[in-house]
């Protein structure tokens, strides 16, 4: 390498060997590379999140097959009725959608809730994309992929 002198006394190596020269990296691909599509993406996620639950308290609400679930009479003759609310958001809690189960019914809001009974916190929209896509979502939780289920 060579080193000189610089005007503050500071050593100026003119041939260094940076990390991803050495990773066999281009500086381009070792940076998170942010695109258009990326961005349109994330800020698409939370929508299709919020269009996936409707569709989902759809079901519950008007399939007959599936109401018992929510508000029922148990076996032994005793109803009940499922309550609870159910955040899902960001990490910085600012972006994300909540589920509200009350009456018989599941209810579907954007935003976060004001008081949830459970919040499940997502890293990133990549996280929140794929617990939502179908995948092993009761393995994430336990893993803690997604960020972290808190009461």
């Amino acid at each position: 390498m060579n080193k000189s002198d610089d005007s503050t006394g500071r050593q100026n190596h003119s041939n260094h060997t940076t990390i991803a020269e050495l990773t066999g990296m281009s500086s381009v691909t070792a940076a998170p590379v942010f695109t258009g599509k990326n961005w349109f993406i994330n800020r698409l996620t939370p929508t299709v999140v919020l269009t996936k639950l409707k569709a989902m308290a759809a079901m519950f609400n008007w399939r007959p097959s599936l109401r018992h679930h929510l508000s029922d009479t148990h076996p032994v003759g005793t109803p009940f009725e499922f309550r609870a609310t159910i955040e899902f958001v960001n990490w910085d809690s600012k972006c994300g959608v909540h589920v509200v189960f009350s009456a018989g019914k599941m209810r579907v809001h954007s935003g976060p809730a004001k008081k949830a009974d459970l919040t499940v916190r997502f890293k990133g929209y990549q996280q929140m994309r794929q617990f939502f896509s179908g995948a092993d979502t009761f393995h994430m939780l336990l893993d803690n992929t997604t960020g972290t289920a808190s009461k």
